[in-house]
């Protein structure tokens, strides 16, 4: 009865969240000294020349606890494209990373979520967008379902998380 008024619990204040597991049986896909931080809640990926956002959008970096604080904010994808150039400034363009880039930093080693939770925290497990528009469906774009690291179709009307990109060089 007490795990049942818990899971009862549970329920009623929302979505839960269960700890990433990762599987040390399975080569790593991505190496945590690729990645360094820089001020500013980002992280450099160094194999790709890429600047992370450490945070999903609507989320801010908070640089005494080393981690995302606020909640994430959900967009279509043109909102996404859109919220990026918001974002910009002279020197630094931010964007919707493509479906390749957005795949470098799964990490296939872990589950829920499929990703670096030292160079992401607090990461959550849905699906975030790409600017990669589905070749044969324009009205539909890829995302990174992040709870396993695969690549899906989503309709762009829809509402998913996004995480922006630069180039390193900007």
């Amino acid at each position: 009865m007490r795990y049942f008024v818990l899971f009862s619990a549970l329920l009623s204040v929302g979505f839960v969240q269960a700890s990433q597991v990762c599987f040390t049986e399975i080569s790593a896909s991505t190496q945590s000294d690729d990645f360094i931080a820089l001020p500013g809640g980002q992280v450099h990926q160094q194999s790709k020349g890429l600047i992370w956002q450490r945070c999903l959008y609507g989320q801010s970096w908070n640089n005494a606890e080393q981690r995302c604080d606020g909640t994430a904010i959900r967009l279509t994808w043109q909102e996404a494209l859109q919220q990026s150039t918001t974002l910009s400034v002279p020197a630094t363009v931010w964007r919707v990373p493509d479906v390749k880039e957005a795949m470098s930093i799964v990490e296939r080693q872990c589950v829920d979520p499929a990703i670096r939770l030292n160079v992401f925290p607090n990461a959550n497990s849905e699906n975030i967008w790409t600017s990669t528009t589905v070749q044969a469906m324009p009205a539909e774009a890829w995302a990174i379902a992040m709870y396993s690291g695969k690549n899906n179709r989503k309709g762009k009307e829809q509402q998913l998380y996004v995480r922006f990109v630069r180039l390193s060089d900007e």
